[in-house]
């Protein structure tokens, strides 16, 4: 999945939030760009922002689920878990047997992506689990890449 565009237009699902994560060390011409896409697209949502939407939803209710395998959305899931204390946090279903059961346990998901890095076929597979299962996929956050 590139761009955030491509991942709702797949998911048909909203975007809780837009995160991009600014500190990290880019050369001049991904600043350069990312100054760029500020301008245009505006800018990214903060974890503060994102984490207090999470907390309007039944916190009790609801998993965030990441693929553990991309360091960017752990980092991201982790930092969400500080702002919203009683949301879960998994990997995908799709993933494992106990992520599975939890979010079978729970009912409700939502999902860490990160352009560039998520493919297609492992959200695809998530959105068909999480069907099959009826999991209800309550939105997406998305990890932006340069």
């Amino acid at each position: 999945m590139k761009t955030t565009g491509e991942v709702q237009r797949l998911t048909h699902l909203p975007v809780i939030g837009c995160y991009q994560d600014i500190t990290a060390k880019k050369n001049k011409i991904d600043q350069s760009i990312m100054q760029l896409r500020s301008k245009v697209i505006g800018e990214r949502d903060s974890l503060d922002y994102i984490g207090s939407l999470i907390s309007t939803i039944e916190q009790k209710n609801c998993l965030i689920s990441s693929e553990s395998a991309l360091t960017e959305t752990s980092q991201v899931v982790e930092k969400l878990k500080e702002y919203c204390s009683e949301v879960q946090i998994a990997e995908y279903a799709s993933k494992s047997v106990d992520s599975l059961n939890t979010a079978r346990n729970i009912g409700r998901e939502i999902l860490v992506v990160s352009t560039g890095r998520t493919k297609r076929s492992d959200l695809e597979r998530e959105l068909e689990v999480c069907g099959i299962q009826n999991i209800k996929v309550s939105g997406l956050i998305v990890v932006e890449n340069m």
